[in-house]
């Protein structure tokens, strides 16, 4: 999922004598402004540290002060004396602090890695001065939160705990006004978090009519942002997510957690964000918990379950003992000592395969605990290439990976090379073959059965691999720009797609020299192909799921495809339900529609593993 736009802030202008840069805001000059949700303290005079965590102050540099946060340490900090531990950073909702709001989240964090149902992590409770300025530095310029978290307070944990110090091992969370600040400060420095936890943010704005948003925002907009619109727009997560989409997509991971609520405006909110980021193609999850009715954290939690934190355990890189080991290639993982142990007992590794031209491409291979030999999936995610989202899907504790792991399978999550735009690289094809070719090497997977799931871009690139090797049998999920002949046909028809894929078919017709009209007389002519014109080449039967409400991939495509294959004698089955947003295939458990995916999936692949079984060749 992914795209962009630049957001502009004042130009040069001059302000009492001054010349600013462009974006900078000029100081604030008027009256001293009055906080609603309770004290703004930087240092919390209740030095009594809740059970499991410490009291802790540092000295920031920006306010020249001292401030307070707490601190939550791993069961095995202590013992493991060279082990370096990823950052969960906590930020309460409004009118919380971390007193208030971190217990309980340590309270589960701990059961969880002393279950070793997550992996073990440093969990630290942020002081945002109870969500008084969401997040950002006030615009009054006296109360930095935004700099002192992001310039102060994380690199104090880096210099004083044995941390992760790195995107890749630092997350941020929240509720609430703490989700609101996860999204802002997760989207604005993407160099700092690799992980973006978003639950149940109030994404406010003057648009909002209902009374519990109007008054939030009528309190927050004249203290936090002092009724400057534009400093808000410049920090709003709809325009952070927009101005760095490139910075964020394919590197890091993102889920938004929505509920219901009585003045129906929250959960509206975050599916507009959840859209914003499929239309700028920045992968994530969204959850809809629908039968969350209240502004529960808790409740959340409890209908999440161990989700919640395997999240966060399966996208942050694994506590890490020393510098790791060079990936191996094409050959099996070593020592027992390089796997990882993940919550449901299966192990799994970060791993690299050799893909044309040499180039080493990130993967990540998961089996069940034995020797095999296994059946296993290649997993392909969606959007450009990105090492986290491929990590993240290979370690899920979600469907459908966990139904793979748990049917008895391995999967086999595999990335794409560095590309610098959105297009379709024939090169992956090839290097997606090869990929395939390196899992069949490993000596506890059975070769003879190898399956391949490939959502969105994943599942376009599946659609030639399945042209160009033997597989078991593979599934396409909402396969975007699977052909552009025909994608310029369902604009022509009014059909209403993102409009990345009109670019798309632009750049098409622009590189060839020809309209799409023209090039679908002769595609050989102008070295045009699609899944299309190679369906007579498919090797394998196929599962295609594809929601009709999908705008990524629109289901009249899907049939012009399915009416090829079995034109050309393939077996082809399809699941299209009404309600399939792109992306439910791999993590909506808000709709019955996911389950129902995935129990397609799942029994797709059964049936082609038992067919393909050595004792049935006997």
């Amino acid at each position: 999922m992914k795209r962009f736009v630049t957001l502009m802030g004042w130009l040069l202008p001059v302000f009492l004598g001054s010349v600013l840069a462009a974006g900078q805001m000029p100081p604030y000059t008027g009256k001293p402004i009055q906080y609603q949700y309770g004290s703004m303290d930087w240092v919390d005079p209740d030095r009594t540290a809740p059970e499991g965590t410490a009291y802790k102050t540092f000295r920031s540099r920006t306010i020249n002060a001292e401030v307070s946060y707490l601190v939550y340490l791993p069961p095995d900090y202590e013992q493991q004396k060279t082990a370096r531990y990823p950052v969960l950073y906590d930020l309460p909702a409004s009118g919380g602090t971390p007193r208030r709001d971190l217990p309980e989240i340590v309270r589960r964090v701990d059961a969880a890695i002393r279950a070793s149902r997550i992996s073990p992590m440093i969990v630290v409770g942020v002081n945002g001065l109870r969500g008084n300025t969401m997040y950002c530095d006030s615009r009054d310029g006296l109360y930095p939160v935004e700099t002192v978290i992001v310039k102060d307070l994380i690199p104090h944990v880096d210099a004083t705990y044995r941390t992760v110090a790195s995107r890749e091992g630092r997350a941020v969370d929240g509720f609430s006004m703490g989700g609101f600040g996860a999204a802002h400060l997760g989207f604005k420095f993407p160099e700092m978090f690799g992980v973006i936890s978003i639950m149940a943010p109030p994404l406010l704005g003057p648009e909002l009519k209902q009374a519990l948003p109007s008054n939030a925002w009528s309190r927050l907009f004249s203290t936090a942002m002092a009724g400057d619109l534009e400093y808000f727009r410049a920090n709003d997560p709809f325009t952070l997510a927009e101005k760095n989409a490139d910075a964020l997509r394919d590197r890091t991971v993102i889920r938004i957690v929505a509920h219901w609520e009585n003045e129906n405006w929250l959960w509206p909110q975050c599916e507009k964000l959840h859209q914003v980021l499929l239309r700028n193609m920045i992968p994530h999850e969204f959850y809809f918990l629908t039968n969350v009715k209240g502004h529960n954290r808790g409740q959340c939690l409890n209908t999440m379950g161990d989700g919640a934190f395997a999240f966060f355990s399966s996208s942050l890189v694994r506590p890490q003992s020393s510098p790791p080991a060079a990936p191996r290639t094409g050959a099996a993982p070593g020592p027992a000592e390089e796997w990882e142990r993940l919550a449901d007992g299966s192990v799994g590794r970060e791993t690299e395969f050799q893909a044309v031209g040499g180039i080493a491409i990130p993967a990540y291979i998961r089996k069940p605990d034995g020797p095999g030999p296994f059946p296993v999936i290649v997993l392909a995610h969606g959007g450009r290439y990105g090492k986290a989202p491929t990590v993240a899907m290979g370690r899920s504790m979600q469907s459908p990976t966990a139904d793979f792991i748990k049917a008895g399978w391995a999967v086999y999550s595999i990335d794409y090379r560095p590309a610098d735009r959105i297009a379709i690289e024939p090169i992956e094809f090839d290097d997606s073959v090869e990929a395939v070719k390196t899992v069949r090497k490993y000596p506890f997977i059975d070769p003879r059965r190898v399956g391949w799931m490939g959502g969105s871009h994943g599942a376009q690139v599946g659609s030639r691999v399945a042209s160009r090797v033997d597989l078991s049998g593979t599934i396409l999920c909402a396969p975007a720009a699977l052909d552009l002949i025909e994608v310029k046909k369902a604009f022509g028809r009014g059909e209403k797609l993102v409009s990345i894929l009109n670019k798309m078919v632009a750049d098409m017709e622009k590189e060839r020299g020809a309209p799409a009209e023209e090039i679908e007389n002769n595609p050989a002519k102008y070295g045009y192909s699609s899944a299309l014109t190679e369906a007579a080449q498919v090797r394998c039967p196929i599962l295609i799921i594809n929601g009709r409400n999908d705008d990524n991939s629109p289901v009249s495509i899907i049939d012009v495809y399915v009416k090829k294959l079995r034109a050309a004698g393939k077996q082809v089955e399809t699941y299209l339900p009404d309600n399939g947003p792109h992306g439910f295939y791999f993590g909506r458990p808000d709709i019955p529609e996911w389950r129902e995916s995935t129990r397609r999936a799942v029994a797709f692949f059964r049936q082609r593993f038992e067919q393909g079984r050595p004792d049935k060749n006997l």
